[in-house]
């Protein structure tokens, strides 16, 4: 058996709900790994091609096949049945306080940040609410191209 201790505040935050801009960047960890995710493996085929022409960079510095993924990116759901453009418009108002400190987190994690990555991470540093402009501007290509036409809910999680 598995014992997990969460503090109050821990628990506090503890969410049940879907969320389709979770769903979106649980995605394309997929797409970083799919020898992870063999189920998704026909959808990783029909869809690499067609990302050809969208500039994946802004998630990309913030995505890893595993491990931790900054909070900004997918905020906890505020109604169990969020819109995809609700759930951007807050990550999109995320203060640049909370950019500066989750990207310096992430950073600190060191999983999988090496000089590509960090020169990425840099700019989310540097001009966060710029970067949170570019990240919701390549997210929502993203999402129309990889996830909208699958027509699925939850599936990548």
């Amino acid at each position: 058996m598995i014992a997990i201790t969460l503090s109050p505040e821990d628990l506090s935050r503890v969410r049940f709900a879907f969320s389709p801009l979770w769903e979106t960047v649980a995605s394309f960890r997929v797409l970083l790994d799919p020898g992870r995710h063999a189920l998704h493996l026909p959808w990783v085929e029909q869809t690499r091609d067609k990302l050809e022409d969208i500039d994946l960079a802004p998630i990309y510095a913030l995505v890893r096949p595993d491990g931790y993924i900054p909070d900004f990116l997918a905020p906890p759901p505020t109604t169990p049945l969020p819109a995809f453009k609700d759930e951007m418009a807050r990550m999109s108002k995320t203060p640049a306080a909370t950019v500066i400190k989750e990207i310096e987190y992430l950073k600190a994690s060191g999983d999988g940040v090496g000089p590509e990555r960090e020169r990425f991470l840099a700019s989310y540093l540097k001009a966060p609410k710029a970067s949170l402009d570019r990240l919701a501007i390549s997210l929502l290509r993203y999402h129309e191209v990889a996830v909208a036409p699958t027509g699925r809910g939850c599936v990548f999680s």
